[in-house]
Protein backbone atom coordinates (compact mmCIF):
# COMPACT_ATOMS: atom_id res chain seq x y z
CA UNK A 1 0.00 0.00 0.00
CA UNK A 2 1.44 3.35 -0.99
CA UNK A 3 1.46 6.25 1.40
CA UNK A 4 -0.09 9.63 0.82
CA UNK A 5 0.49 13.11 2.10
CA UNK A 6 -2.78 13.08 3.99
CA UNK A 7 -1.62 10.79 6.83
CA UNK A 8 -0.46 13.50 9.23
CA UNK A 9 2.16 13.17 11.89
CA UNK A 10 1.03 14.85 15.07
CA UNK A 11 3.68 16.88 16.81
CA UNK A 12 3.83 20.32 18.30
CA UNK A 13 5.30 22.97 16.06
CA UNK A 14 8.72 24.10 17.13
CA UNK A 15 12.05 25.33 15.89
CA UNK A 16 13.77 23.65 12.99
CA UNK A 17 16.48 22.21 15.21
CA UNK A 18 13.87 20.57 17.42
CA UNK A 19 12.28 18.86 14.42
CA UNK A 20 15.68 17.75 13.14
CA UNK A 21 16.52 16.32 16.56
CA UNK A 22 13.31 14.31 16.52
CA UNK A 23 13.31 12.97 12.96
CA UNK A 24 17.07 12.92 12.30
CA UNK A 25 16.82 13.29 8.48
CA UNK A 26 19.94 12.41 6.55
CA UNK A 27 21.37 12.94 3.08
CA UNK A 28 23.18 10.01 1.52
CA UNK A 29 26.94 10.51 1.35
CA UNK A 30 28.61 10.44 -2.09
CA UNK A 31 29.74 6.80 -1.82
CA UNK A 32 27.43 5.06 -4.31
CA UNK A 33 29.64 3.15 -6.77
CA UNK A 34 27.42 3.78 -9.79
CA UNK A 35 26.63 7.41 -9.03
CA UNK A 36 30.22 8.38 -8.30
CA UNK A 37 32.08 10.29 -5.63
CA UNK A 38 30.51 13.72 -6.14
CA UNK A 39 26.81 12.77 -6.09
CA UNK A 40 24.91 13.05 -2.83
CA UNK A 41 21.54 11.33 -2.51
CA UNK A 42 18.17 11.60 -0.81
CA UNK A 43 16.02 8.53 -0.24
CA UNK A 44 12.73 7.55 1.35
CA UNK A 45 11.20 4.05 1.71
CA UNK A 46 11.03 2.01 -1.49
CA UNK A 47 7.67 0.92 -2.93
CA UNK A 48 5.44 2.33 -0.17
CA UNK A 49 6.22 5.86 -1.40
CA UNK A 50 5.93 4.88 -5.06
CA UNK A 51 2.29 5.40 -6.12
CA UNK A 52 3.10 4.73 -9.77
CA UNK A 53 5.13 1.56 -9.20
CA UNK A 54 4.63 -1.41 -11.51
CA UNK A 55 5.00 -5.12 -10.86
CA UNK A 56 7.89 -4.98 -13.30
CA UNK A 57 9.92 -2.39 -11.41
CA UNK A 58 8.96 -3.84 -8.03
CA UNK A 59 10.34 -7.24 -9.02
CA UNK A 60 13.85 -5.89 -9.59
CA UNK A 61 13.98 -2.81 -7.37
CA UNK A 62 17.58 -2.45 -6.23
CA UNK A 63 16.44 -0.50 -3.18
CA UNK A 64 15.09 -3.77 -1.75
CA UNK A 65 18.43 -5.57 -1.71
CA UNK A 66 22.07 -5.06 -0.84
CA UNK A 67 23.16 -2.08 1.23
CA UNK A 68 19.82 -0.31 0.82
CA UNK A 69 18.01 -3.21 2.50
CA UNK A 70 19.99 -2.98 5.76
CA UNK A 71 17.69 -2.25 8.74
CA UNK A 72 19.69 0.85 9.67
CA UNK A 73 19.39 2.23 6.12
CA UNK A 74 15.68 1.50 5.96
CA UNK A 75 15.22 3.22 9.30
CA UNK A 76 16.92 6.32 7.89
CA UNK A 77 14.59 6.27 4.89
CA UNK A 78 11.57 6.04 7.20
CA UNK A 79 12.78 9.05 9.17
CA UNK A 80 13.46 10.96 5.96
CA UNK A 81 9.93 10.23 4.77
CA UNK A 82 8.38 11.37 8.04
CA UNK A 83 10.45 14.55 8.02
CA UNK A 84 9.62 15.27 4.36
CA UNK A 85 5.97 15.69 5.35
CA UNK A 86 6.72 18.48 7.80
CA UNK A 87 7.01 22.20 7.16
CA UNK A 88 10.69 22.00 8.12
CA UNK A 89 11.75 19.97 5.09
CA UNK A 90 12.47 22.85 2.69
CA UNK A 91 14.52 25.07 5.05
CA UNK A 92 16.45 22.07 6.37
CA UNK A 93 17.23 20.71 2.91
CA UNK A 94 18.36 24.13 1.72
CA UNK A 95 20.68 24.63 4.70
CA UNK A 96 21.98 21.07 4.53
CA UNK A 97 22.87 21.29 0.85
CA UNK A 98 24.77 24.50 1.50
CA UNK A 99 26.44 23.21 4.67
CA UNK A 100 27.68 20.01 3.00
CA UNK A 101 28.78 21.80 -0.16
CA UNK A 102 26.52 19.66 -2.34
CA UNK A 103 26.70 20.37 -6.07
CA UNK A 104 24.91 17.28 -7.37
CA UNK A 105 21.94 15.50 -5.79
CA UNK A 106 20.21 12.35 -6.97
CA UNK A 107 16.66 12.54 -5.62
CA UNK A 108 15.30 9.12 -4.62
CA UNK A 109 17.80 6.33 -4.97
CA UNK A 110 14.97 4.69 -3.05
CA UNK A 111 11.38 5.93 -3.13
CA UNK A 112 9.52 8.31 -5.42
CA UNK A 113 7.44 11.47 -5.42
CA UNK A 114 4.49 10.38 -3.29
CA UNK A 115 2.32 13.51 -3.65
CA UNK A 116 2.04 16.74 -5.56
CA UNK A 117 2.60 18.64 -2.32
CA UNK A 118 5.91 16.83 -1.85
CA UNK A 119 6.96 17.70 -5.41
CA UNK A 120 6.18 21.35 -4.64
CA UNK A 121 8.62 21.19 -1.74
CA UNK A 122 11.35 20.04 -4.10
CA UNK A 123 10.52 22.94 -6.41
CA UNK A 124 11.08 25.31 -3.48
CA UNK A 125 14.35 23.58 -2.61
CA UNK A 126 15.69 23.70 -6.17
CA UNK A 127 14.80 27.38 -6.49
CA UNK A 128 16.54 28.14 -3.19
CA UNK A 129 19.86 26.59 -4.27
CA UNK A 130 20.25 27.26 -8.02
CA UNK A 131 23.91 26.21 -7.88
CA UNK A 132 22.90 22.61 -7.04
CA UNK A 133 22.02 20.26 -9.89
CA UNK A 134 19.20 17.78 -9.19
CA UNK A 135 18.10 14.73 -11.11
CA UNK A 136 15.38 12.14 -10.56
CA UNK A 137 13.48 9.34 -12.27
CA UNK A 138 9.80 8.86 -11.51
CA UNK A 139 6.81 6.66 -12.27
CA UNK A 140 4.53 9.04 -10.40
CA UNK A 141 3.29 10.35 -13.75
CA UNK A 142 1.00 7.28 -13.73
CA UNK A 143 -1.73 9.09 -11.82
CA UNK A 144 -4.46 6.82 -13.21
CA UNK A 145 -2.91 4.04 -11.08
CA UNK A 146 -2.95 5.97 -7.79
CA UNK A 147 -4.89 4.45 -4.91
CA UNK A 148 -5.54 8.00 -3.67
CA UNK A 149 -6.27 10.57 -6.44
CA UNK A 150 -3.79 13.45 -6.58
CA UNK A 151 -4.80 15.98 -9.25
CA UNK A 152 -1.76 18.15 -8.52
CA UNK A 153 0.83 15.45 -9.21
CA UNK A 154 1.24 15.98 -12.95
CA UNK A 155 1.12 19.80 -12.78
CA UNK A 156 3.69 19.73 -9.98
CA UNK A 157 5.99 17.38 -11.91
CA UNK A 158 5.64 19.63 -14.96
CA UNK A 159 6.63 22.67 -12.88
CA UNK A 160 9.60 20.79 -11.43
CA UNK A 161 10.79 19.80 -14.90
CA UNK A 162 10.81 23.46 -15.97
CA UNK A 163 13.55 24.43 -13.53
CA UNK A 164 16.97 24.94 -15.14
CA UNK A 165 18.84 23.03 -12.42
CA UNK A 166 16.52 20.00 -12.45
CA UNK A 167 16.61 17.02 -14.81
CA UNK A 168 13.41 15.00 -14.42
CA UNK A 169 12.95 11.67 -16.17
CA UNK A 170 9.70 9.75 -16.61
CA UNK A 171 10.41 6.07 -16.01
CA UNK A 172 8.86 3.50 -18.35
CA UNK A 173 8.91 -0.28 -18.55
CA UNK A 174 7.11 -3.14 -20.28
CA UNK A 175 4.07 -2.58 -18.07
CA UNK A 176 3.73 1.19 -18.41
CA UNK A 177 4.43 1.37 -22.12
CA UNK A 178 5.20 4.82 -23.47
CA UNK A 179 4.39 7.79 -21.26
CA UNK A 180 1.75 9.84 -23.12
CA UNK A 181 3.26 12.73 -25.06
CA UNK A 182 1.32 15.37 -23.13
CA UNK A 183 2.43 14.10 -19.70
CA UNK A 184 5.15 16.37 -18.28
CA UNK A 185 6.21 17.31 -21.82
CA UNK A 186 9.63 18.75 -20.97
CA UNK A 187 10.75 15.60 -19.15
CA UNK A 188 12.65 12.98 -21.10
CA UNK A 189 11.67 9.31 -20.95
CA UNK A 190 13.83 6.44 -19.69
CA UNK A 191 12.86 2.81 -20.34
CA UNK A 192 13.88 -0.01 -17.99
CA UNK A 193 14.57 -3.30 -19.79
CA UNK A 194 14.68 -6.15 -17.29
CA UNK A 195 15.76 -8.57 -20.03
CA UNK A 196 17.31 -8.07 -23.46
CA UNK A 197 14.08 -9.40 -24.99
CA UNK A 198 12.34 -6.31 -23.62
CA UNK A 199 14.60 -4.07 -25.69
CA UNK A 200 12.10 -4.66 -28.48
CA UNK A 201 9.51 -2.81 -26.39
CA UNK A 202 11.41 0.48 -26.06
CA UNK A 203 9.04 3.27 -27.21
CA UNK A 204 10.18 5.59 -29.99
CA UNK A 205 9.76 8.52 -27.61
CA UNK A 206 12.27 7.14 -25.08
CA UNK A 207 15.64 8.88 -24.88
CA UNK A 208 17.47 6.46 -22.60
CA UNK A 209 17.43 2.75 -21.78
CA UNK A 210 18.50 1.10 -18.54
CA UNK A 211 19.35 -2.61 -18.57
CA UNK A 212 19.38 -5.16 -15.77
CA UNK A 213 21.55 -7.49 -17.86
CA UNK A 214 24.79 -6.30 -19.44
CA UNK A 215 26.07 -9.63 -20.78
CA UNK A 216 25.79 -8.35 -24.36
CA UNK A 217 26.89 -5.05 -25.85
CA UNK A 218 23.95 -2.81 -26.78
CA UNK A 219 24.70 0.89 -27.21
CA UNK A 220 21.46 2.08 -28.80
CA UNK A 221 17.90 0.89 -29.22
CA UNK A 222 16.45 2.83 -32.14
CA UNK A 223 17.27 6.44 -31.35
CA UNK A 224 17.43 5.82 -27.59
CA UNK A 225 20.85 5.67 -26.00
CA UNK A 226 21.60 2.81 -23.61
CA UNK A 227 23.04 4.04 -20.32
CA UNK A 228 26.83 4.01 -20.93
CA UNK A 229 27.35 2.36 -17.54
CA UNK A 230 25.01 -0.49 -18.59
CA UNK A 231 25.66 -0.93 -22.32
CA UNK A 232 27.96 -3.92 -21.86
CA UNK A 233 31.20 -2.28 -22.97
CA UNK A 234 34.31 -2.11 -20.82
CA UNK A 235 35.65 1.45 -21.01
CA UNK A 236 39.25 2.15 -20.14
CA UNK A 237 38.14 4.53 -17.41
CA UNK A 238 35.40 3.45 -15.02
CA UNK A 239 32.24 5.39 -15.73
CA UNK A 240 29.91 6.71 -13.05
CA UNK A 241 26.86 8.94 -13.22
CA UNK A 242 29.02 11.81 -11.96
CA UNK A 243 31.53 11.40 -14.80
CA UNK A 244 29.02 10.50 -17.53
CA UNK A 245 26.51 13.30 -16.75
CA UNK A 246 24.15 12.44 -19.63
CA UNK A 247 21.14 12.39 -17.34
CA UNK A 248 21.55 15.84 -15.81
CA UNK A 249 24.13 17.99 -17.60
CA UNK A 250 22.49 20.01 -20.42
CA UNK A 251 25.72 20.14 -22.42
CA UNK A 252 25.96 16.33 -22.33
CA UNK A 253 22.22 15.76 -22.75
CA UNK A 254 22.38 17.19 -26.26
CA UNK A 255 23.60 13.73 -27.30
CA UNK A 256 20.21 12.30 -26.29
CA UNK A 257 17.01 12.34 -28.37
CA UNK A 258 14.81 15.27 -27.27
CA UNK A 259 11.75 14.97 -25.08
CA UNK A 260 8.55 14.19 -27.05
CA UNK A 261 7.39 17.82 -26.82
CA UNK A 262 9.46 20.90 -26.14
Amino acid sequence: MTRGAEDPIEYSSGALDEAVARFRPQLGAPINRKLGGSAHTWSIPALTTCPGATAECSSCCYALSGFLSYPSVRATHERNYAFSRTDHFVPWMRSQLIREGVRLLRVHVAGDFYSGAYVRKWIAVARAVPHVRFWAYTRSWRTNQFAIPDPDMRPALAALSELPNVALWLSEDSETGAAPRAVVPRARRAFMARTDAQLKLVPKTSSLVFRNSTATVVKRVGTALVCPVENGTKPLLKLTCATCQLCFNPSRARHLPPAPLQ
